[in-house]
C-alpha cells in the first residue's frame, strides 16, 4: 500500500503562480549547477573524521545518473519519488539520494 501526501491542484497552482514553489526540483539544480560550473564543489564529506572528501558538480552528476541507471535496471519502482533522507552524510549517500529523485531526467 502506497502513501502520498500531495496538496490539493489549486493549492499548488496559486504557489507556482506566486512564485513560492518551483516545477524544477533540486536535482534539476545540481544538473543545472554541473552545466554552469562543472568544476566547483558541490558535496563536501568527511569519510572519516579528519578526512575530506568532495565531489564536484561535474562527480555528482555522474555518481547520480550511475547509481539511477543501477536502480532502474534492479527494477526499482521508486525511482522519481521523493525518497527518505539518506542514511549516512557521505558523498555516495548525497548522489543515491538524488538518484531516486532523478528518473534519469
Amino acid at each position: 500500500m502506497r502513501f502520498t501526501v500531495r496538496p490539493p491542484r489549486e493549492l499548488i497552482r496559486r504557489y507556482r503562480a506566486a512564485g513560492v514553489w518551483r516545477a524544477e526540483t533540486l536535482v534539476n539544480d545540481v544538473f543545472g549547477r554541473a552545466e554552469q560550473t562543472p568544476d566547483a564543489q558541490a558535496v563536501p564529506a568527511y569519510r572519516d573524521e579528519d578526512e575530506l572528501v568532495s565531489l564536484s558538480y561535474r562527480e555528482l552528476v555522474c555518481w547520480v545518473e550511475r547509481f539511477a541507471c543501477a536502480l532502474a535496471e534492479l527494477g526499482d519502482t521508486r525511482i522519481g519519488e521523493l525518497p527518505r533522507k539518506p542514511h549516512g552524510q557521505g558523498s555516495e549517500d548525497s548522489a543515491a539520494h538524488l538518484a531516486r529523485q532523478s528518473a534519469l531526467r
